[in-house]
């Protein structure tokens, strides 16, 4: 993941849809970058987590968020930050959401899907 070095200081993701675990092991690979992690459940809670946090550089949904729901997160969201880049971590294929870029075959919780992460932030934000 980029080198294992750490990216910009004050990098926060909202991981939406992740349970205990696999938002624990998120975390942990993502530290090693720099990067904090919080978590939701539910969009009452992805939007409280966001503005109480000022924002974050990037929504990130788990498998189990419907299109239905993602749709209403990211648009709810990105109402907020227009330029809040969305990565979904997708089971299945299904009806696509406007606006957010998908991922298929990873677990959340891998550290393969913690580098997907980062490099998310690096193409869509132009972190370094």
């Amino acid at each position: 993941m980029e080198g294992d070095r750490p990216l910009e200081p004050g990098l926060e993701v909202l991981a939406v849809g992740a349970t205990p675990m696999t938002l624990s092991t998120l975390r942990r690979h993502l530290a090693v970058q720099g990067i904090r992690v919080d978590g939701a459940t539910d969009l009452g809670a992805a939007r409280a987590a966001f503005l109480r946090s000022g924002g974050h550089h990037a929504l990130v949904f788990a498998p189990g968020i419907t299109p239905g729901d993602a749709r209403t997160m990211a648009f709810d969201l990105q109402a907020v930050d227009p330029d809040l880049p969305v990565l979904w971590f997708r089971a299945s294929n299904g009806p696509r959401v406007p606006g957010v870029e998908e991922v298929h075959g990873l677990h959340p919780g891998s550290r393969a899907a913690a580098g997907r992460i980062v490099r998310f932030l690096v193409e869509r934000r132009g972190i370094r």
